[in-house]
């Protein structure tokens, strides 16, 4: 009978295999949290950079066309509020114009919730910045029942006097019985709001 083994790993091969490994393991810490972060924090400077340059550049263009002082801080004034109308600071105030504007529509809201509000990303995954400030978005699911134009008027609505930015991200809409007057309606709402600093 014919004994054959294979060649045996010696003590040195495995040093050697077990420093490759550390090795290995110690580029990949290093470029979870030493590169990587790093890396997305230049990314955030440089699209902050960006958007404090764009708006230096629109900021020359409205002195340079007004050149009246008090025109230019009056203007500014007056996109600060707009700015502040359309993203406010907090969303309870949005959340509760939802209820109340349901009731003047006719729309009797079975179940109102809303989570927490989150940093909203726009392209490659950033951070959405507004005037220096990171937009959140805060998802609301509503059940209610309307019937459908005063659902119609109420969305109208919405878009003109919440003073959160709104996209209706759901819809789902069924007519349950016909004892129960209107539609049962579900729905995802998303309120942008900017984060106070």
């Amino acid at each position: 009978m014919i004994n054959v083994q294979g060649p045996k790993i010696t003590f040195a091969q495995v040093i050697i295999v077990a420093w490759g490994v550390l090795f290995c393991a110690a580029v990949v810490l290093f470029y979870v949290f030493a590169l990587q972060p790093a890396e997305t924090a230049f990314e955030t400077v440089k699209t902050q950079d960006f958007f404090l340059k764009k708006q230096l550049s629109w900021v020359r263009q409205v002195i340079e066309h007004v050149k009246d002082p008090d025109q230019v801080a009056a203007y500014f004034i007056r996109e600060q509020k707009e700015l502040a109308r359309k993203f406010p600071y907090d969303e309870h105030k949005s959340l509760v114009m939802l209820s109340d504007y349901a009731r003047k529509f006719q729309i009797h809201v079975d179940k109102i919730s809303a989570k927490p509000a989150v940093i909203f990303k726009g392209s490659l995954a950033r951070p959405v910045v507004v005037e220096g400030k990171t937009c959140l978005s805060v998802l609301v699911a509503m059940k209610m029942r309307a019937g459908y134009l005063n659902l119609v008027k109420y969305l109208e609505a919405l878009r003109k006097v919440l003073p959160a930015y709104l996209t209706v991200e759901k819809m789902e809409i069924t007519d349950v019985l016909p004892a129960v007057p209107g539609l049962e309606i579900q729905m995802e709402l998303n309120l942008f709001l900017l984060e106070p600093k």
